[in-house]
Protein backbone atom coordinates (compact mmCIF):
# COMPACT_ATOMS: atom_id res chain seq x y z
CA UNK A 1 0.00 0.00 0.00
CA UNK A 2 0.98 3.47 -0.76
CA UNK A 3 2.11 5.45 2.02
CA UNK A 4 2.24 9.40 1.42
CA UNK A 5 5.26 11.40 1.92
CA UNK A 6 4.88 13.24 5.53
CA UNK A 7 4.26 16.67 5.52
CA UNK A 8 7.66 18.49 6.19
CA UNK A 9 6.86 22.26 5.76
CA UNK A 10 8.09 21.68 1.77
CA UNK A 11 4.65 20.72 0.56
CA UNK A 12 2.35 24.00 -0.42
CA UNK A 13 -1.08 22.05 -0.42
CA UNK A 14 -4.20 23.15 -1.21
CA UNK A 15 -7.90 21.37 -0.37
CA UNK A 16 -11.26 21.89 -2.85
CA UNK A 17 -14.23 19.69 -2.53
CA UNK A 18 -14.64 18.00 -6.49
CA UNK A 19 -17.84 18.88 -7.18
CA UNK A 20 -16.90 22.19 -7.29
CA UNK A 21 -13.48 22.27 -8.83
CA UNK A 22 -11.55 19.79 -11.51
CA UNK A 23 -8.73 17.78 -10.06
CA UNK A 24 -6.83 18.86 -12.87
CA UNK A 25 -7.75 22.57 -12.37
CA UNK A 26 -6.97 22.61 -8.55
CA UNK A 27 -3.53 20.43 -9.46
CA UNK A 28 -2.39 23.56 -11.98
CA UNK A 29 -3.33 26.60 -9.30
CA UNK A 30 -1.63 24.63 -6.72
CA UNK A 31 2.05 23.67 -8.81
CA UNK A 32 1.41 28.26 -10.03
CA UNK A 33 1.16 28.78 -6.33
CA UNK A 34 4.11 27.03 -5.40
CA UNK A 35 6.27 28.80 -8.38
CA UNK A 36 4.89 31.88 -7.63
CA UNK A 37 3.35 32.47 -11.07
CA UNK A 38 0.84 32.42 -13.28
CA UNK A 39 -1.23 28.57 -14.21
CA UNK A 40 -0.72 30.02 -18.23
CA UNK A 41 2.66 30.01 -17.41
CA UNK A 42 3.47 26.13 -17.21
CA UNK A 43 3.66 24.07 -20.09
CA UNK A 44 -0.01 22.09 -20.31
CA UNK A 45 -0.60 19.22 -17.80
CA UNK A 46 -1.06 17.19 -20.24
CA UNK A 47 2.19 16.89 -21.08
CA UNK A 48 2.80 15.07 -18.20
CA UNK A 49 -0.91 12.92 -17.50
CA UNK A 50 -3.96 13.02 -18.71
CA UNK A 51 -6.02 15.42 -17.15
CA UNK A 52 -9.71 13.53 -17.77
CA UNK A 53 -8.32 10.65 -16.49
CA UNK A 54 -6.71 12.18 -13.28
CA UNK A 55 -10.88 14.20 -13.21
CA UNK A 56 -12.41 10.85 -13.50
CA UNK A 57 -10.53 8.56 -11.48
CA UNK A 58 -10.69 11.53 -8.25
CA UNK A 59 -14.12 11.73 -9.04
CA UNK A 60 -15.23 8.46 -9.12
CA UNK A 61 -13.44 6.94 -6.48
CA UNK A 62 -12.58 6.77 -2.80
CA UNK A 63 -9.18 6.72 -1.11
CA UNK A 64 -7.20 7.78 -3.86
CA UNK A 65 -3.51 8.46 -4.01
CA UNK A 66 -1.85 9.92 -7.29
CA UNK A 67 1.93 10.93 -7.89
CA UNK A 68 3.62 12.13 -10.85
CA UNK A 69 6.21 14.60 -11.81
CA UNK A 70 4.97 18.21 -13.22
CA UNK A 71 8.07 19.43 -14.94
CA UNK A 72 10.16 18.81 -12.18
CA UNK A 73 7.73 19.59 -9.54
CA UNK A 74 6.24 16.42 -7.31
CA UNK A 75 2.62 16.25 -7.39
CA UNK A 76 0.62 14.32 -4.76
CA UNK A 77 -2.86 14.62 -4.90
CA UNK A 78 -4.97 12.42 -2.24
CA UNK A 79 -8.69 11.79 -2.28
CA UNK A 80 -10.87 11.01 0.83
CA UNK A 81 -14.88 10.95 0.63
CA UNK A 82 -15.37 14.23 -1.41
CA UNK A 83 -12.46 16.56 -1.15
CA UNK A 84 -9.12 16.05 -2.97
CA UNK A 85 -5.87 17.43 -1.49
CA UNK A 86 -3.26 18.57 -4.01
CA UNK A 87 0.21 19.00 -2.54
CA UNK A 88 3.16 20.14 -4.77
CA UNK A 89 6.87 20.50 -3.99
CA UNK A 90 9.68 21.35 -6.36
Amino acid sequence: MFEPPSDDGSWTPRRFHVENRSPSMATVETVADSLDTDPLNLPPLATYVDPSALDRILRTSDDVTIQFDYDGIDVLLVKSTDHVTVRCRP
